[in-house]
Order: C-alpha cells, then sequence, then structure tokens
C-alpha cells in the first residue's frame, strides 16, 4: 500500500507539518528571534556556560560587531594586555543574548513550563533542563532547598532532586515574555 504524504498546513507551507513541533509554530515574542549565524551561536553559548559570562579567546571584529550591533553582547571593561601595550575591551552576554542561543523548547520551558515557585513541570525534557543548567538558567535542589550538582539520578532510582528556575533564568524568561512593541 503507498505511503500516504503527510498533511500540510492549511497555510500552504512548502514543509511539511510535524504534529510533535506544532507548539513551535505558535506566534509569540520568544519565536520572533532572528536564527543565529553558527560562529556566533558557538561564542554566545560559550559565554553562557561561564558563570561571569565574558566572551573568550579571539573573536573576529566582524563577529563583534554583529554580535554587538544586535544587543547580544555589550562591553565590561579593559583589560590590559602587558604593562605597556593598550587595554583590551572585555565583552559579555545580555540577557537578550541568552535568550537568542536558546533553543525553541528551552524558550517556552523558561517562560511557560515553569510554576510561580520557579518549580519546571514535570513534562519539561530533562536534556531541555540539562542545557538550561548548564547556562545557568536553572538549577537542582534538594528537598531543602541546597542546590545540587545534578538530578540525583543514578540510573536505577531516576532524578531526586526538581530543577528550578535561576534568578538570571527569571530575568531573561521575563525578556522572552515581552512582546516586540514593549521594547
Amino acid at each position: 500500500m503507498p505511503r500516504r504524504p503527510s498533511p500540510r498546513p492549511a497555510t500552504g507551507a512548502s514543509k511539511p507539518y510535524n504534529r510533535h513541533h506544532s507548539f513551535l509554530n505558535r506566534r509569540s515574542p520568544i519565536t520572533e528571534l532572528q536564527p543565529l549565524n553558527g560562529a556566533v551561536r558557538t561564542r554566545l553559548k560559550r559565554a553562557c556556560s561561564r558563570t561571569d559570562g565574558v566572551l573568550t579567546g579571539s573573536i573576529p571584529h566582524r563577529l563583534l560587531e554583529e554580535m554587538r550591533s544586535t544587543g547580544y553582547i555589550a562591553p565590561v571593561h579593559a583589560e590590559p594586555r602587558d604593562p605597556d601595550g593598550p587595554a583590551k575591551p572585555l565583552w559579555r552576554i545580555t540577557l537578550a543574548g541568552r535568550l537568542a542561543v536558546l533553543t525553541p523548547a528551552q524558550r517556552i520551558a523558561l517562560t511557560e513550563k515553569v510554576n510561580d515557585r520557579g518549580h519546571f513541570d514535570a513534562k519539561v525534557a530533562w536534556a531541555t533542563l540539562r542545557s538550561l543548567v548548564d547556562d545557568g538558567l536553572a538549577e537542582y535542589r534538594d528537598e531543602y532547598g541546597v542546590v545540587q550538582p545534578n538530578d540525583g539520578d543514578d540510573g536505577v532510582r531516576g532524578p531526586q532532586f526538581p530543577a528550578y528556575r535561576t534568578d538570571l533564568g527569571r530575568k531573561v524568561a521575563d525578556l522572552g515574555r515581552r512582546s516586540p512593541d514593549d521594547t
């Protein structure tokens, strides 16, 4: 029996409709971000994983200008290269930059799948939570509120510690909830 083509959305889009990812097709401020250049995304993602958020390594001027013009990075201060040479400027990732590197699933988890206390919904995938933890936007806590390095999964009992949104994660989520007219 021949295979039937997948149904297409009524809008006449050329891509096949995937019912599992229909939540990503919603029109909201968090899905209106421009796609990132691969090199820009790599540099910003690396800065997200650092506690101070500073971009490291030598970065081409074109990439620095692209990230600065979009508001994804901001200057911090200058660091002297050597006692006699000029100061080298340091750049730190902004909240908008942290929002830009998130995948659609991460954005939705951070903005919509969290209760008032900052606890993530049980239906958020562990891979999504792990990447939010790696970026400093979420953390695992035990029943006493003590931050844990991981979810406590030993491969037998499953996750022992629930994930909560950090203060930084709340700030990024607040930025993601704003409509384009608010900015």
